[in-house]
């Protein structure tokens, strides 16, 4: 098979796949993109960027530095809310609050709580662009294939543990998704 027919395939596919999803906004099927894309890089790349960051700051910096960024992003997410006059916002803001502090608690590095982010954030977004069902399909799918992937890098292994945590956050994110309404 040349590349021209490879090319034609993968065009077909994906326009066949856009094809079942519902008219979306774009923002949200490229953030979609780009957060899947990020899971199989920072897979790859994920030790790499881990010891230069451990050489540059110590365990409690990065902490100030993910949980700074926890709290940007549910800060920015019920800013989101408020200015869509959302009548859940004190219900969104409460178990977010509830969220930061499990994960910091439970997760036993920073690196960790920025693993379940991205994959909350996956799920979340898959959510939003896909009917539940298939949206949680997609989640099990892509975390069970990150730990695959890693089994086959040289300096990853991949662990059932880390796949039923990438599963829970995906779940978690899509949860977010059908308590705030924002589904496909």
């Amino acid at each position: 098979m040349g590349s021209n027919s490879i090319a034609r395939c993968l065009f077909c596919l994906g326009t066949n796949i856009l094809l079942v999803i519902r008219p979306v906004n774009h923002v949200v099927l490229g953030a979609w993109i780009v957060v899947g894309a990020l899971i199989p890089v920072m897979s790859f790349f994920g030790r790499p960027i881990q010891h230069f960051i451990s050489h540059r700051l110590d365990g409690g910096d990065m902490s100030l530095v993910m949980g700074a960024a926890l709290v940007i992003a549910a800060g920015a997410s019920l800013a989101w809310m408020a200015r869509r006059r959302s009548k859940k916002v004190l219900w969104h803001g409460l178990w977010m609050l509830a969220v930061m502090i499990v994960i910091t608690q439970v997760l036993p590095n920073a690196v960790e709580w920025f693993h379940f982010v991205l994959f909350g954030l996956f799920g979340l977004l898959a959510t939003r662009l896909w009917r539940p069902a298939a949206a949680v399909a997609i989640c099990l799918i892509v975390s069970g294939g990150d730990e695959l992937f890693q089994r086959v890098l040289p300096d990853r292994v991949g662990d059932w543990r880390d796949a039923a945590m990438n599963i829970a956050a995906c779940l978690l994110g899509a949860a977010v998704a059908l308590i705030g309404g924002e589904t496909a």
